[in-house]
């Protein structure tokens, strides 16, 4: 039969708290503990200034003299419990049981004191498991009253009928009430039995307890050192099955390798700056090219060409060679991932094109200069961006058209270390056209943005929007921003330059989290703000987007000048 343990010891003064604590921590030499066994901290850590823990919980409240300052509480099970079929080997336990013990102890200390607890320990390292927690006696007013809850052997007795009761669902019982056994101060108890006072009669039956000890220890380790050796016997048998159970693993694991090669060709498209069609299942669609993939196989309707596999998938859609194909996906994918996508023969030339071969770098859309005019007017009239802005990005190079006509908006590499914003190698561009909206072919989704700053001196502050054409409306919107700031296309993907980010916040600067207000908009900000939680979120006042609301802002304007303009000419006067 098992039985639950509930014991107190008042402490009143702090070097009482501090001697407690030297022992909870292993501070002070503890005789009877493996001091290679870890004991796990609960509640606080084996470095926590506990005097000061206590004080800060009394906090500046009136001590009296000869109060409680803190209870020392042990809770524990009978050995029985921990290792009811060995319970004559200390130290051992079954991690189910302990498991179960601790998390109804754990339960019971919060439900019954909560943060009055400052300091708890669980104790692996002694005969049988047990926990050590400190607690502040304060009452439900907040005054210092052990009395009031420890005060009393009723109350003592109530509590230790509530921990039996909480105990009860592992199978603990209560130990008999009113029973005359008595706990023995340890440090008392060593200090008998090393005594030469023979004629003592406590420091002989310490003496007499010591050698019985003794002799339950020898019992107890020619018992565990049988244990041990049926134990070893079981393990070699064990190792021996476990040594059979490999061997055949790695022949499945051989076979597995074989068949899974290949790199998911949903994934590869989405590294090339395909993107899945909403409309239609299966299709991946780009500038350009359309695809269906089925599992390990695509098919291009366009081209009526079919193929399998993640390098004929990239030498089909960028028009790569063998090995640029491999050193593209070894950048996107990693090294291992890329071998893998090959075939087991051709694996080891994979390798030397990935140590040797250079990865192709991304090559934007070629500008049709005569495309530009009907370009512009489509985002100044349709858009209702600025003229001035538009034609100064279009000036020095990141916005034009290409042969299609579709609005190319560059993504490049960013720096902003020193608060000096500079621009890097392009990664990819945004399209926006007539028949499609998204990447160019190629384009890196996680290394590049489109943006335009504003304002003079250090970047103080970044705004990141869905896409180019709201980085540009916010910019129509907002033209003098109060901080110089720096608008940027995340292009719906929750990928961010981080490094820049953080180099922004370690000077104290800003983020705004500028996404629309729709659905997508509003998904895309949550995903960033659990990136970026000191970012502060804004979105448009007027219409969904940013762009919605500068063409009702618009809107607004020209109504306003058309009534002005109609009261100037109410007189009959021809303007």
């Amino acid at each position: 039969m098992a039985y639950a343990i509930f014991r107190i010891e008042k402490q009143k003064t702090w070097g009482q708290i501090a001697g407690s604590a030297g022992h909870a921590q292993r501070t002070r030499e503890t005789l009877n503990a493996d001091p290679n066994q870890e004991n796990i901290w609960l509640i606080g850590n084996p470095k926590q200034d506990l005097v000061q823990a206590v004080r800060d919980r009394i906090n500046e409240q009136t001590i009296r003299k000869n109060a409680v300052l803190c209870v020392d509480m042990l809770l524990a099970a009978s050995p029985e419990y921990f290792r009811h079929d060995n319970v004559a080997e200390a130290g051992v336990y079954e991690d189910d049981r302990l498991e179960a013990w601790v998390k109804l102890n754990e339960q019971w200390l919060s439900e019954r004191f909560g943060d009055r607890v400052v300091s708890a320990v669980l104790h692996l390292d002694e005969a049988t498991p047990h926990i050590q927690a400190h607690l502040v006696p304060i009452d439900e007013k907040g005054k210092l009253n052990c009395n009031g809850i420890f005060g009393s052997p009723k109350l003592l007795r109530k509590w230790q009928d509530d921990y039996a009761s909480a105990m009860q669902p592992l199978g603990l019982e209560r130990g008999i009430r009113g029973s005359k056994a008595t706990h023995i101060d340890i440090q008392q108890y060593y200090s008998n039995i090393n005594s030469d006072h023979t004629l003592d009669m406590d420091v002989l039956l310490d003496k007499a307890r010591d050698r019985d000890r003794a002799e339950r220890q020898r019992r107890e380790m020619e018992a565990t050192a049988s244990s041990a050796q049926a134990s070893a016997d079981r393990l070699r048998e064990q190792n021996q099955r476990l040594q059979l159970q490999i061997r055949k693993l790695k022949k499945q694991l051989a076979s597995f390798e074989e068949q899974l090669q290949d790199i998911p060709l949903e994934d590869v498209a989405y590294e090339l700056g395909l993107s899945d069609d909403k409309d239609l299942e299966s299709q991946w669609i780009g500038a350009g090219i359309a695809l269906e993939i089925n599992g390990t196989k695509f098919s291009d309707s366009g081209t009526q060409t079919d193929g399998e596999g993640a390098i004929e998938l990239v030498q089909h859609v960028m028009d790569y060679d063998y090995p640029s194909s491999v050193a593209w996906l070894a950048d996107r994918f990693g090294e291992t991932k890329a071998i893998a996508a090959t075939t087991v023969k051709s694996q080891r030339q994979a390798e030397d094109i990935i140590a040797t071969y250079t990865v192709p770098q991304f090559e934007p859309p070629a500008p049709d200069e005569d495309k530009w005019s009907l370009l512009r007017r489509y985002l100044v009239e349709t858009c209702g961006l600025r003229e001035n802005l538009v034609d100064k990005t279009h000036s020095v190079g990141r916005i034009y058209a290409d042969a299609q006509g579709n609005a190319v908006f560059l993504r490049q590499a960013m720096d902003c270390t020193d608060g000096q914003l500079r621009r890097g190698r392009v990664t990819g561009a945004s399209l926006l056209g007539t028949n499609f909206n998204g990447l160019a072919l190629g384009s890196s989704r996680e290394s590049g943005w489109f943006g335009v700053g504003l304002g003079q001196g250090d970047v103080q502050r970044i705004a990141l929007v869905e896409s180019p054409i709201e980085v540009l409306s916010i910019v129509s919107l907002y033209p003098n921003p109060k901080v110089p700031t720096l608008y940027l296309a995340t292009n719906g993907t929750d990928a961010l330059p981080m490094e820049l980010m953080h180099s922004l916040m370690s000077r104290g600067g800003e983020i705004f989290v500028a996404y629309g207000a729709g659905e997508s908009g509003e998904k895309l900000a949550q995903q960033v703000m659990e990136q970026l939680p000191e970012a502060t979120r804004v979105k448009p006042q007027q219409g969904e987007t940013w762009n919605e609301q500068l063409r009702i802002s618009q809107q607004q304007l020209n109504r306003q000048a058309q009534q002005k303009q109609k009261s100037i000419g109410g007189g009959g006067m021809e303007l």
